[in-house]
């Protein structure tokens, strides 16, 4: 069964507005830590460029009084979402076609191209006696708005989220590697299971990991521990920022890097030390796995360059 495994980030979520006579999507959460954010900013044509660059000053006069907020008046991302999803939940017809969830859609869509017909959502609501309020950038919400927008869109992709500890400060990578490692141990256990209730053999199990979405620690920790837990084909699937694309409405269109291809150098390592003590039935077994496993891949993920053969490494 091919899966996705996915941080979302209050920064998917983009709102409708209408700027001199036309409408944008603009997140309400203003991607400023995006790496290469001032390139892609003067890559816009110059109307698109005065909209990103002020896009927090249309969300704060234009959709903070829609909401009931006063103008001006920062809102956290929380209690954004929270409004969107009451507004959603009450008149879908008119906020859905409104909102767009841009980069989370566009690696759901990415993974549903590959085979994957269910996704794990990581969502953080960190309300703890000492902030009851939660904290601002929570995600709580945003589940709850991709749960109804997959619906109405009628995607055939079942999604099911697991909550980071509330307890845990989702910027302290150590305390988040081992809360990652105990989900992704339970969802592993819960796919096997599945198979052995259908009856059916992985033969062709696919695990499909986004590196967007929350902090960045929490996409460290989730890149570390996708990789630790030794799922045997394991893509990650990278959200590529175009902001044209964002204003638009449109999803992200996104690249696929090979866990598999960042072994090579480990796989020569372990190949060379078995031909030194000639054991070549060893050196054998490492390379036909490794060829096994990328068989399994779909076509079109392995290039020539993730393959391992014989005579490189003589």
């Amino acid at each position: 069964m091919n899966i996705l495994i996915a941080n979302i980030g209050t920064s998917d979520l983009t709102i409708q507005i209408s700027i001199e006579g036309e409408n944008y999507y603009l997140p309400i959460d203003y991607l400023a830590g995006e790496a290469n954010i001032g390139e892609k900013i003067a890559k816009l044509k110059p109307n698109l460029q005065n909209i990103w660059k002020t896009q927090r000053s249309y969300i704060e006069t234009i959709l903070y009084p829609e909401f009931g907020f006063p103008k001006n008046v920062k809102q956290t991302s929380r209690k954004l979402t929270q409004i969107v999803w009451e507004k959603y939940q009450a008149n879908d017809i008119l906020w859905h076609p409104r909102i767009k969830l841009a980069r989370i859609w566009g690696v759901i869509q990415k993974a549903i191209s590959l085979g994957a017909t269910k996704g794990y959502i990581f969502v953080t609501n960190q309300v703890t006696h000492q902030n009851p309020e939660g904290h601002e950038k929570d995600t709580i919400y945003m589940y709850d708005i991709l749960v109804k927008w997959l619906e109405l869109e009628n995607i055939p992709f079942k999604i099911e989220r697991k909550f980071i500890d509330s307890t845990i400060d989702a910027n302290r990578l150590e305390p988040l590697l081992s809360d990652y490692e105990k989900h992704l141990i339970d969802i592993a256990i819960a796919e096997k299971l599945n198979l052995l209730f259908a009856e059916l053999e992985p033969k062709n199990d696919l695990v499909m990991a986004s590196i967007k979405g929350g902090t960045g620690t929490m996409v460290t920790a989730l890149q570390i521990q996708a990789i630790d837990s030794n799922f045997k084909n394991l893509v990650f699937i990278d959200p590529e920022l175009n902001l044209e694309n964002i204003l638009q409405g449109k999803p992200s269109e996104c690249t696929l890097t090979l866990y598999w291809r960042h072994l090579r150098s480990q796989k020569y390592d372990t190949v060379r030390q078995l031909l030194l003590r000639w054991d070549f039935d060893g050196a054998i077994l490492i390379l036909d796995g490794w060829q096994k496993n990328l068989d399994l891949l779909p076509s079109g993920i392995v290039d020539e360059t993730a393959l391992l053969t014989l005579w490189c490494i003589m």
